[in-house]
């Protein structure tokens, strides 16, 4: 009986996240609450161990309600139209993997509690999530997609001031709130008065930012600098049309016959959507490639417009030695690299590329390359890329000799990197274009949290931002988050806006995510501090137990 309340806490934790998920409950203030069953059940697995009786457990119970998390909220992944192997290798490396990475978070927190006490155990708790939430944006299993501040993308009235924290901000107001509250009803179910301090503490902490973002909301004042945009969204279909049944010359055709009722001389940018371009096109000979030639005479009667779209593109190196580390062979001995690209072209300015640097796991890398580059070719296709597209080190920005305008271009997954995006802003970028395709999941809430997430981009740098989607939702977002002519899922259809070019450096832009870094700095701390303690009381333990047997 106590096995099955545990393990019903465990799917009342699960889907307490889901309810407050965007495009599933999109009612975030459940996570607040979110955490408490596994505090619970921490503290009643450390009750029953201090008494004697079995406590084991804690990880796998854990485990069932970061599974279920991860499951309620991007079940959507499943809905790739591929064959029975690739569902189960990706939506297993979401469901399963990030399910065990966070319950070893936990399995730490409850080691931690365990050897530093309650208070700085629930301190622990705190630093090892937003340890755990930094790691998962740097390494090569990255995947943020679940960051615990990314669910307030669709409440953005309530978190302004990520223009100060980003999204760590976000998920350190989430585990703060879950502590205290589960504090003050521990000690309230133990008719212990320090309830009132926790509760009075916890309505502290969920009022100041709703009041801070209230303020900054109320004081801000967009700046007049309008960039005149036309947004398309072709509504190619990707698996049946993309790279199938349509020409590229048919696609670029039909992305241009819908913009072309909303153009005249004074559209600034045309944007078209990842991999518009499907066709890979050598990097080093765009100036003579058909398609490009198209788009340009397109433009020649508005010669102060620029296209900026999505494509891929492949570069040749005359060399029988590996010459990076995302290069792959050829059969003549020589190597290429192949990339998921943006470019600018128009107004007979030379054409700027930026190739995505942010990758997809699984589909556009493989992890580790020390490991897995030496049997590349041994491993077999599972429906997406066998190797890893190539990246570049700096962020380049999309100028034009017809305005003043620096444009950051973001390419799909990349739009959930904030920290790495902050970049682009020091770097001078005064709009954010973001390009992408997320077609591949049907009408699921997949395309709806990615852009909601945009939102927060938006709010975090005080940029505007124009979003193209092949398939939807497109539109285009203020400084403040909202979202403007949001377009219908898998509706051909072009948009016209004007959004505002901003110079402003917001103090995230320039410190990007501080709060993450102390935390890593202050959870590897204490985790180190609970070690020595254990290894301590061990040397004690065993010291008194060899004195008791001498005796």
């Amino acid at each position: 009986m106590r096995r099955l309340l545990y393990i019903a806490a465990m799917v009342v934790s699960g889907g307490l996240f889901a309810l407050g998920w965007p495009g599933i409950g999109n009612m975030p203030w459940f996570l607040f609450v979110a955490f408490v069953p596994i505090l619970w059940l921490e503290d009643e697995l450390a009750s029953r161990r201090e008494a004697g009786e079995s406590h084991k457990g804690f990880f796998w119970y854990a485990f069932l309600a970061m599974f279920l998390w991860n499951m309620f909220t991007t079940w959507w992944i499943w809905c790739v139209k591929e064959g029975l192997a690739t569902k189960l290798i990706s939506a297993g490396t979401a469901f399963i993997l990030n399910g065990l990475f966070m319950a070893i978070v936990l399995r730490l927190f409850r080691f931690a509690k365990r050897h530093l006490g309650v208070q700085r155990g629930h301190i622990a708790f705190v630093l090892f999530w937003m340890t755990f939430e930094y790691l998962h944006y740097h390494w090569d299993l990255s995947y943020p997609w679940l960051t615990l501040g990314n669910a307030w993308s669709d409440t953005t009235s309530w978190i302004q001031w990520y223009e100060y924290t980003g999204v760590s901000g976000g998920s350190l107001w989430v585990l703060l709130m879950n502590v205290l509250l589960y504090r003050a009803i521990r000690d309230f179910r133990a008719h212990n008065k320090r309830w009132k301090i926790f509760g009075g503490i916890s309505v502290s902490v969920i009022f100041l930012p709703l009041i801070w973002s209230t303020l900054i909301r109320s004081n801000y004042q967009e700046p007049n600098d309008p960039i005149d945009l036309v947004v398309i969204q072709p509504n190619i279909d990707p698996y049946s049309e993309k790279f199938g049944s349509m020409t590229p010359q048919e696609q670029l055709q039909k992305m241009l016959s819908l913009a072309q009722p909303l153009m005249d001389e004074n559209v600034d940018y045309v944007i078209g959507p990842e991999t518009a371009l499907p066709q890979a096109i050598n990097c080093d000979r765009l100036d003579s490639n058909p398609l490009l030639e198209y788009i340009n005479a397109y433009l020649a009667p508005f010669p102060d417009a620029r296209m900026v779209t999505g494509f891929s593109c492949y570069r040749n190196y005359d060399t029988n030695k590996r010459p990076s580390e995302t290069a792959r062979k050829r059969e003549d001995g020589t190597w290429m690299d192949f990339y998921n690209s943006a470019l600018q072209t128009g107004g007979g300015d030379p054409i700027t590329i930026y190739h995505k640097s942010q990758l997809v796991l699984g589909v556009e890398k493989m992890p580790f390359p020390w490991l897995f580059n030496p049997i590349q070719e041994l491993i077999f296709d599972l429906g997406g890329t066998t190797g890893t597209l190539g990246t570049q080190k700096e962020r380049t920005l999309l100028t034009s000799s017809s305005n003043d305008f620096k444009i950051a271009p973001v390419i799909c997954w990349e739009s959930v990197y904030g920290d790495y995006l902050g970049e682009y802003m020091r770097n001078g970028a005064d709009a954010i274009f973001i390009i992408t395709n997320d077609g591949w999941w049907d009408n699921t809430p997949g395309s709806v949290q990615h852009l909601a997430y945009a939102r927060l981009l938006a709010i975090e740098f005080r940029r505007g931002v124009g979003r193209s989607a092949n398939t939807g939702i497109s539109g285009f977002i203020s400084p403040l988050g909202e979202v403007i002519q949001p377009t219908g899922w898998w509706t051909a259809t072009a948009i016209r806006d004007k959004i505002n070019a901003s110079d402003e450096i917001t103090f995230y832009a320039r410190y990007g995510d501080f709060l993450y870094r102390i935390s890593a700095w202050l959870g590897c701390f204490l985790l180190l501090f609970a070690i020595a303690i254990k290894l301590k009381n061990g040397k004690q333990n065993k010291k008194e137990s060899h004195t008791s047997a001498m005796h």
